[in-house]
């Protein structure tokens, strides 16, 4: 697998672009669980989500020559997630009122017997109802076709860091492997590789079985045509407003799995809408007028609903 590019910056302050913003979170993300796993600390997917949040927003909402994005989250609850299959959704937000949804489920690597692994990727989950798992699905099958229900995409967004050893399992050329720290893949196919294992009597998911589905997480804002954070730089371009180039990138995902997966049907992603749930437009007014006092409810007592914005100013 080639890794081409440049290397982010080790400052954070010199992050320039979107794509670079994920790029470096990517790397610590890596970064993070090898200091972990060097003082046998165990962090939990939930661990890493939240301390990924914290290390890019500053940057986000701070950026050089005045920021150009802006963004927030908030959490599913655990009964959401077993409702929705998802740890939370991302929008991506334009400044022309389109907007781009994602539904998103985390998985970090395992070393389990010798080998890293994706645990729970085939997980049943469930509502309890008077005590009692009223119903068991797959996580992937509640991911995909809830997400289908509310138009937005299904993803997985892996949480990687392999030894030396391991990465030369993986093909890796050049010296790129930290920006694999933070990897996505569509949902469908993910689902497409789970079940091909479950068919198999003492398969198990390991990372290698998924790996050829993944790409840097960087790569969601698609290196040659993300903006820049600079406002100045934004005046003088010409690219696509954000949620088109999220579109776009997902549509070119989707065509790479119909080549790379025998058999595999594309899932086609949703269009750009014009329409955000309520509870994310008050979310974005109140962050906009600097209001945070006005921040709905839920999002200052915990809610059902989980999300982020990254929105452009």
């Amino acid at each position: 697998m080639l890794i081409f590019g440049k290397p982010p910056s080790s400052n954070p302050q010199n992050v320039a672009t979107l794509s670079d913003l994920f790029w470096y979170g990517a790397t610590q993300v890596w970064d993070n669980l090898r200091r972990a796993n060097l003082n046998s600390v165990t962090l939990s997917e939930d661990t890493i989500t939240e301390s990924l949040i914290l290390m890019i927003a500053p940057i986000l909402n701070k950026a050089p020559s005045g920021p150009r994005y802006y963004g927030f989250s908030h959490r599913f609850t655990p009964k959401a997630e077993a409702a929705t299959g998802a740890d939370w959704e991302w929008y991506f937000v334009g400044s022309n009122g389109l907007n781009y949804k994602i539904r998103i489920q985390a998985k970090r690597r395992f070393l389990v017997r010798g080998d890293y692994r994706y645990e729970g990727i085939d997980r049943l989950v469930g509502v309890k109802k008077r005590g009692k798992i009223d119903r068991r699905k797959k996580q992937y099958n509640v991911l995909i076709n809830d997400a289908k229900n509310n138009n937005m995409y299904p993803m997985y967004i892996f949480y990687n860091e392999f030894e030396d050893s391991y990465r030369a399992q993986l093909q890796f050329i050049g010296k790129g492997w930290r920006y694999y720290g933070c990897t996505f893949a569509g949902g469908s196919a993910v689902r497409r590789i789970s079940r091909s294992i479950e068919n198999k009597a003492g398969k198990t998911h390991t990372v290698k079985n998924y790996w050829a589905l993944m790409k840097p997480w960087h790569e969601l804002t698609k290196n040659e045509e993300f903006k820049s954070l600079s406002a100045a730089a934004v005046n003088q371009s010409a690219n696509k407003p954000l949620p088109l180039i999220i579109y776009d990138r997902l549509l070119e995902l989707e065509a790479y799995y119909q080549e790379a997966l025998e058999g595999y049907k594309p899932s086609i992603p949703p269009k750009p809408t014009k329409i955000l749930p309520h509870y994310v437009e008050l979310s974005l007014d109140a962050v906009k007028s600097g209001s945070m006092d006005k921040l709905p409810e839920f999002q200052q007592k915990g809610s059902t609903a989980g999300f982020i914005v990254i929105a452009e100013a």
